[in-house]
C-alpha cells in the first residue's frame, strides 16, 4: 500500500508538473524518472537459497510496476499540451516585447523631436538675442558717430570763426605794415636825396637846359627847400662830388610748416606725400629736408636760409614738392612774395595759399635786413 500510495503521488505530481511550465523541462530524464526504488525493494521476492522459516506467512503477490505510472501516450499528450502552452506563452511574450519595443521607439522618437524643438527654440532665442545685441551696438555706434560728427562740425565752425578772425587781424596788421613800409620808404628816399651833393651852377644850368633828368629833379628840390648857394668847382680839378651810399640787403627766412597738402602717393597703408620746400631768390636756391608720409609737415631743422638782395628788390619764390626716388618730384603748389612788400628790419610771419596746391598753405617767417655800405668801401 505504501508503494501504491507513492505511485499515485508520483502520477499526480507528474500531471501537476505538466500543468505549469517548468524551468527544468529540458532535463527529460529527470522529468520522466521512475518511482522511488525502496518500494520495489520492499516487495521484491526473496532471494534464492534463503530458507523460509516455519510459520511464516505466505508471500504476497507482486504488485504491478506500471500501475499508476504515466504511459507513453499520456506523456506525449502532456508534452503536446506543454508545447502548446509554451508556444502561447512565447507568443504573448513576443507580442509584449514587440509592444514594448514599439512604445519605446515611439517614446525615443517623440523625445528626439522634443529635443529638436528645444534645440531649435534655443537657437532661435540665441539668434534673436544676438540680433538684438547687434542692433543695440549699431544704434550705439550710430549715436556715437552722430555725436562725433556734430562735435567735429562744431570744432570746424569754431576753427572757421577763429581763422576768419585771425585773417582779419592779419589783414589789418598787413595794412599797418604796408603803411609803415611806405613811411620808411619815403623817409629813406628823402634821406638819400638830401645826402646826395647838389650840382654846381654850371651843371645846374646844363641840367635845366636839358629839360628834366636827375639834375632837374634835384634843382627843383633845391629851390623848394631854399638850400644854400653852392660855389663853382675849380676847372680841371678833381670832383668833390661824393657818390651816395648804396643799399645792401640780406633776407632771412624760416620755413615753418605746411598744411592741407595734396597726396601724390598711393595712399595705401599710410603711404602719403613726402614733402620738401624749395626757396629761391633769383639764382639763389635752398631747400628743406624731406618729411616722410605727411600732408601737414613741420620743419624744425634745416629750415633757415639767407639770401642777398639788391636795391631793385626781387621776388621770393616757394615751391613745395613730393619727393620721389625713381621718378621726377611732383609739385604740390607754389607761392610768391614780393620783397618790396616786406617791411625793413622787421620780423614778419606769413601764411600763403599755395597756387595749384589744392587748398594747401605754407607758413614761414621773413626778416629783411638793410645795411648802408659806401660804394667805394668807406
Amino acid at each position: 500500500p505504501c508503494a501504491m500510495h507513492n505511485g499515485g503521488g508520483g502520477l499526480s505530481g507528474l500531471s501537476g508538473s505538466f500543468q505549469r511550465p517548468s524551468a527544468d523541462y529540458g532535463n527529460r530524464s529527470a522529468f520522466f524518472a521512475a518511482p522511488p526504488s525502496h518500494a520495489a525493494a520492499a516487495s521484491a521476492p526473496p532471494r534464492r537459497g534463503t530458507h523460509m522459516q516455519l510459520g511464516a506467512p505466505p508471500p504476497r503477490a507482486p504488485e504491478g510496476l506500471t500501475e499508476g505510472f504515466p504511459t507513453p501516450e499520456s506523456v506525449a499528450l502532456q508534452k503536446a499540451e506543454h508545447g502548446r502552452a509554451l508556444d502561447e506563452q512565447m507568443q504573448r511574450q513576443l507580442a509584449l516585447i514587440m509592444q514594448r519595443h514599439a512604445a519605446t521607439l515611439e517614446f525615443l522618437r517623440a523625445k528626439n523631436e522634443q529635443q529638436k524643438r528645444h534645440t531649435n527654440a534655443a537657437i532661435d532665442q540665441a539668434m534673436m538675442q544676438g540680433e538684438n545685441e547687434l542692433q543695440a551696438k549699431f544704434a550705439e555706434q550710430m549715436m556715437m558717430l552722430s555725436q562725433a560728427a556734430n562735435h567735429r562740425k562744431f570744432d570746424l565752425e569754431n576753427q572757421a570763426r577763429t581763422l576768419a578772425m585771425e585773417y582779419n587781424m592779419r589783414r589789418v596788421h598787413e595794412e599797418l605794415l604796408a603803411q609803415d613800409y611806405e613811411v620808411h620808404r619815403k623817409y629813406f628816399e628823402a634821406s638819400t636825396l638830401q645826402n646826395f651833393p647838389l650840382p654846381t651852377d654850371q651843371r645846374l644850368g646844363d641840367s635845366l637846359a636839358g629839360g628834366g633828368g636827375r639834375g632837374g629833379a634835384f634843382s627843383a628840390l633845391g629851390d623848394a627847400s631854399h638850400g644854400p648857394d653852392v660855389s663853382e668847382a675849380p676847372t680841371g680839378g678833381p670832383s668833390e662830388q661824393e657818390d651816395h651810399d648804396a643799399q645792401a640787403g640780406t633776407l632771412h627766412i624760416i620755413v615753418l610748416s605746411a598744411s592741407g597738402l595734396m597726396n601724390k602717393d598711393t595712399g595705401m597703408f599710410g603711404d602719403l606725400s613726402d614733402p620738401f620746400v624749395v626757396a629761391k631768390v633769383g639764382k639763389q636756391e635752398h631747400k628743406t629736408p624731406v618729411i616722410k608720409d605727411s600732408l601737414n609737415p613741420v620743419w624744425d631743422k634745416g629750415n633757415q636760409f639767407t639770401f642777398k638782395v639788391g636795391q631793385k628788390g626781387g621776388t621770393l619764390e616757394f615751391e613745395v614738392f613730393n619727393s620721389n626716388k625713381l621718378f621726377a618730384h611732383n609739385s604740390l603748389g607754389s607761392a610768391k612774395v614780393e620783397l618790396r612788400g616786406l617791411p625793413p628790419n622787421q620780423r614778419q610771419r606769413k601764411k600763403e595759399k599755395l597756387h595749384n596746391g589744392g587748398g594747401g598753405e605754407l607758413e614761414f617767417e621773413t626778416y629783411l635786413e638793410f645795411s648802408m655800405s659806401d660804394k667805394h668801401g668807406r
